[in-house]
């Protein structure tokens, strides 16, 4: 039974390296198998191509680029959780008052004032924030050491700008949102879901030594009960009406920081 097992198991792999293989040919029609590959790693091919390699990781600073930038020291990060943090067993469904609350608050919003920081998936209200926003506002993502192929073209594609964290993996992002914003410069953080590293870091933004305006999304399990832990830190909300509130945290935060934002990376 073992040895029956054991021969399956080499069957279906040798059948598989075979349709990988084909498929393989079939993308680099005739190219050098080398300058197939660097053609994948410089962006230049689609996502069906980039599927090819989607199981391995590579450095995230080789495959950005001239993404990568430092986040503006004038403005206040608005932090969005809303996708990225979730595992492959959770997706984020968008929901019509959510996403209209992000709407009201991009229209609110000034530019000038205010720049996005999100994790690096752009999925669920991340996505739909990068579209609302439609190039007003600078948004980063912030990225762990090696990504994949697909997860940079859609980075490249989207025009958000880059922050590379040293954590190899997007479960540990919230200790550079913890690094780079909450220990450094004053927030506001908008939680809609997310599973447990969002809860780290809501708890980050509430631990960090410069204020976070917290604002969590009552629907959100996870999220929510990190939230009732922490009481008095955060505001939980359930509707878009809240685009309000955030907005004029935002103009709060702007005008209570304004001498000291320009010196928030020193």
């Amino acid at each position: 039974m073992m040895k029956k097992a054991e021969d399956e198991i080499i069957e279906e792999s040798l059948r598989l390296f075979g349709a990988k293989y084909e498929r393989f040919e079939q993308l680099r029609q005739g190219r050098d198998a080398s300058e197939f590959i660097g053609s994948l790693i410089s962006g230049i091919v689609t996502d069906e191509s980039a599927d090819v390699l989607t199981t391995e990781k590579l450095e995230s600073a080789d495959l950005l680029g001239e993404q990568i930038r430092e986040m503006p020291v004038n403005k206040v990060p608005v932090v969005l959780l809303g996708g990225s943090f979730n595992s492959s067993s959770h997706s984020t469904a968008i929901k019509k008052p959510m996403r209209e609350m992000l709407a009201d608050l991009v229209g609110m919003l000034d530019p000038e004032k205010a720049f996005f920081v999100i994790g690096n998936r752009l999925t669920g209200y991340e996505q739909e924030l990068v579209k609302l926003s439609d190039g007003r506002f600078e948004i980063f993502a912030i990225v762990p050491t090696r990504i994949r192929l697909s997860e940079a073209q859609r980075l490249k594609r989207s025009g958000v700008y880059a922050r590379v964290s040293i954590e190899p993996t997007r479960m540990g992002l919230y200790k550079s949102f913890a690094y780079e914003i909450f220990k450094r410069r004053p927030s506001v953080v908008i939680a809609l879901d997310g599973n447990s590293a969002g809860a780290n870091t809501v708890q980050e933004a509430k631990n960090g030594k410069k204020k976070a305006r917290i604002f969590v999304n009552r629907h959100s399990r996870v999220l929510n009960a990190k939230a009732q832990t922490i009481q008095g830190y955060v505001s939980i909300f359930d509707g878009k009406e809240v685009a309000v509130n955030i907005a004029e945290a935002v103009e709060k935060t702007f005008n209570e920081n304004s001498s000291l934002l320009g010196k928030a990376a020193l």
